[in-house]
């Protein structure tokens, strides 16, 4: 097989991912228990416990049947019964806890129209409770899960995931656990950074979590992908992935939905609210970027070694390590004079350019930050550590 062929079969094998798209990966239905029948004689049934090993049955309390729980090849379900306050009235609710994983080979698809049917058909055969469909249509959506799928390597997520913690607030850090990249035998088996926790996730700090999907179906969700997702390319995939938590939070987004139906036939407007809210939650907990603002009457090198002085800047540079960049102006052969003198030549020419463009840069601006890099940078020093020491001495020199 020729490499064009190759790469051909390998992008058809790709197309079923449907990447770079906000999809639905899992939620919870509810529907009010008089629009439901009971099918498995054992739910919401009371019953007495049995101790196997002992043989002995606490006849005393009295147990009620209300969750049952189903894996069936890596596919996990959950159907439970619940009891709502519903003004001053209480109402049975049964609810489905559904997921994409029900979609089987569709499960990249994620849960929409197309693939609404393969869910209610799922959850009919599990024989536990039926409703029609138009009453499964008509079900109270919660909890629901989006995500968005895209190209990365293992690799590239590891140290791109390390830059954006880098990146978190100090007042937000502790709702952002430090990235994991497990490893066994050399290879990765678990990747991802998780902003904030399911259970303590407001609308303004949305639980949110970055992890490598190939990387997840080979090591903890295998099952599954030996049974539904052979002959599919999956690799180096990874994922975004946004808890619409509840009523408050969509009273938050200004989003109007209640019913599957409504979620499965969105506005327009709602699902750009709903696309923004998925591609750019995590960013609720990260420094704000600031435009640079650089005059214009400057020429394009200076505008284009200001852009750089300002990405030094929101690395941890101060002044003092912008300057250090001049100790790049050495001569190759310190006994040869004429080298020498050039190099110095050079070195003062450039730190006169240097200085003109730092009284350009907008200190004021960035007057906080600059001085949080000064005195973190004064006391890196203080321990003979300098990250910006341009000289063959290098970061962690004798001084």
């Amino acid at each position: 097989m020729d490499k064009c062929t190759t790469e051909r079969t390998k992008k058809e094998k790709t197309l079923n991912l449907n990447l770079y798209t906000v999809k639905i990966d899992s939620l919870k239905i509810a529907w009010p228990a008089s629009r439901v029948q009971v099918v498995d004689p054992t739910f919401h049934e009371t019953y007495h416990k049995l101790y196997i090993e002992s043989g002995f049955v606490d006849e005393i309390h009295v147990n009620l049947d209300k969750h049952k729980i189903s894996e069936v090849n890596g596919i996990k379900t959950r159907v439970g019964i619940v009891t709502m306050l519903k003004g001053d009235k209480h109402q049975e609710m049964i609810f489905f806890q559904c997921n994409s994983k029900m979609l089987k080979s569709d499960y990249f698809q994620g849960i929409s129209t197309r693939t609404i049917e393969k869910i209610y058909n799922y959850l009919i055969d599990l024989k536990i409770i039926f409703l029609e469909w138009d009453d499964f249509l008509a079900g109270q959506v919660s909890d629901i899960d989006f995500c968005y799928d895209f190209f990365v390597s293992p690799k590239a997520m590891v140290f791109g995931n390390k830059e954006i913690f880098a990146r978190v607030l100090p007042e937000m850090l502790r709702f952002v656990p430090i990235p994991y990249a497990n490893t066994h035998l050399g290879e990765f088996t678990n990747i991802g950074l998780q902003f904030n926790w399911r259970d303590k996730a407001t609308p303004a700090k949305p639980f949110t979590k970055l992890y490598h999907k190939s990387t997840e179906l080979k090591h903890n969700s295998s099952l599954f992908a030996e049974f539904y997702l052979q002959g599919i390319n999956y690799e180096n995939i990874g994922r975004l992935e946004f808890q619409l938590k509840n009523y408050r939070h969509k009273k938050h987004l200004n989003l109007t939905f209640g019913t599957l139906k409504e979620l499965l036939f969105l506005t327009q407007d709602q699902i750009d609210i709903i696309n923004n809210e998925v591609e750019t939650g995590f960013t609720k907990y990260l420094v704000k970027t600031q435009r640079l603002l650089i005059r214009a009457d400057l020429s394009p090198t200076d505008r284009l070694i200001l852009y750089f002085i300002d990405q030094a800047i929101h690395k941890g540079a101060d002044k003092e390590s912008i300057f250090q960049v001049l100790e790049i102006f050495q001569a190759a052969n310190p006994e040869d004079e004429k080298a020498v003198n050039k190099a110095a030549m050079e070195k003062c020419r450039m730190k006169k350019k240097l200085t003109q463009l730092w009284e350009n840069y907008d200190q004021e601006a960035n007057r906080e930050i600059l001085q949080q890099n000064a005195e973190t940078l004064a006391y890196l020093r203080q321990l003979k550590i300098d990250f910006f020491d341009t000289s063959e001495k290098g970061p962690m020199s004798e001084q």
